[in-house]
């Protein structure tokens, strides 16, 4: 079964829309990336909801213990796509929601891409000085990519900051070539 990209949208503005009426934007969020952290360590959680051989009843009893004390949002959106057989779908609904949710607030999102996961304290220094820069608050999402060798990636706001020591050693070897060309021609 193909699920195109028009119903990840459908989900997160229903959720959106339902959260911010509410005042829930926060707590919708940090349930749903609650739930892609359980699916992402648990891939047999998404493959049972989204099962048609396991039985609703049993799935119903998994959604009830896994979603307590999450919003009666998240707990209502739940069986609806295990129905639908769209429980997959949570890390892009997320994802779109949590876009959403910050366009609202007037919040820039900071993808910082590092060779090794950052520290707590370097994350918030990080976060204090992208918000000193662009005057908003700034919500940083970390990725770990080993080929940066070293330093930091940051994107946002349309912008490219790259710190890293694979960035520098790019950037030296287009100087070299430049003036290798420069000489050949002079």
């Amino acid at each position: 079964m193909t699920v195109s990209r028009p119903a990840v949208v459908e989900y997160a503005e229903a959720l959106f829309g339902a959260a911010s009426g509410r005042g829930e934007l926060e707590r919708v969020r940090e349930d749903l990336n609650g739930l892609v952290r359980l699916a992402a360590e648990e891939p047999l959680f998404v493959r049972s909801l989204d099962s048609p051989l396991f039985p609703r009843k049993r799935k119903l009893e998994l959604l009830a213990a896994v979603t307590e004390g999450m919003s009666p949002l998240v707990v209502n959106l739940m069986p609806i796509l295990s129905r639908r057989i769209r429980t997959r779908l949570l890390p892009e609904i997320a994802r779109l929601f949590s876009h959403m949710a910050d366009l609202c607030c007037g919040v820039l999102t900071a993808e910082v891409v590092s060779a090794i996961p950052l520290s707590g304290s370097l994350e918030t220094r990080l976060g204090e000085a992208l918000r000193s820069r662009f005057g908003r608050a700034v919500r940083v999402e970390k990725k770990v990519d080993p080929s940066v060798v070293g330093g930091l990636l940051v994107r946002i706001a349309g912008r490219r900051m790259d710190a890293t020591v694979r960035g520098g050693l790019e950037r030296i070897r287009r100087t070299m070539l430049e003036r290798k060309d420069s000489v050949v021609q002079g």
